[in-house]
């Protein structure tokens, strides 16, 4: 409600990049700080100020200020260039995020790729039985849904615990069952629900790297196996989040 595409002020308004790094930023400064010793709500203000920079999306420290008071959480300016400092500080000067969001669309533009190869054409199931080839639009619905997904992963402790693109992938396994539990529920009604396809992301996975990679990397069967244990319970995780 402070910063990003949902901020009660409208000059506050800003990508969900930033609402996603403010937060992150946030999250890692009470790692190794006391909620005790330093207040949160200056903090919160302070993440936004300094996600704003870091992702190029400068704004006006007064707008900030306004925001709280549009929030009923009043926090003065300069509480919040002072929490800013203490902030900076408490992460170690370590400004480097990286969002989930971003790893959203290259994995979706890779599946749109993929599942019109021979070898990926059978990881797509269309409902009712339909067999087409997979066009442009056909993931559209996959990946708006998966980046609302992220709205609620961001604001947990997964993106501290599992890398961006572990994320992006459970995302889409977590989206992509929702789709098709819409696609079931769904009585002819129409519309993009219906249009939606269910895709084998797990397959995907295994297929798309059991051989070797792009650089010619043979990519360890072990490791494949490995990953998609480890991405499978990061969706049961994103699940549990709702």
């Amino acid at each position: 409600l402070l910063i990003g595409p949902h901020a009660t002020l409208p000059r506050c308004k800003r990508d969900a990049k930033v609402a996603a790094t403010a937060s992150l930023l946030y999250r890692r400064f009470y790692l190794s700080n006391s909620v005790m010793i330093h207040d949160p709500k200056p903090m919160l203000a302070a993440a936004a100020f300094l996600a704003a920079k870091v992702e190029d999306c400068m704004l006006d420290v007064r707008y900030l200020e306004m925001g709280t008071k549009e929030m009923n959480a009043p926090v003065p300016l300069t509480d919040i260039l002072d929490a800013e400092i203490r902030l900076i500080k408490g992460i170690d000067f370590d400004l480097l995020v990286f969002s989930p969001y971003k790893t959203i669309l290259p994995i979706v533009e890779d599946l749109r790729t993929y599942l019109k190869s021979e070898r990926g054409k059978g990881l797509v199931k269309w409902k009712k039985g339909e067999q087409r080839q997979l066009v442009g639009e056909d993931l559209r619905p996959i990946h708006d849904r998966a980046m609302k997904i992220v709205d609620d992963v961001i604001v947990s402790d997964i993106p501290l615990m599992y890398a961006p693109g572990e994320v992006g992938t459970a995302v889409l396994m977590v989206a992509n069952e929702d789709l098709g539990n819409s696609n079931n529920d769904d009585n002819g009604g129409g519309g993009d629900k219906a249009e939606s396809p269910e895709i084998d992301i797990v397959g995907y996975v295994r297929s798309r790297f059991e051989d070797t990679d792009e650089s010619g990397v043979v990519v360890d069967s072990a490791a494949i196996d490995a990953l998609v244990e480890r991405v499978s319970r990061l969706a049961q995780m994103i699940h549990q989040l709702r």
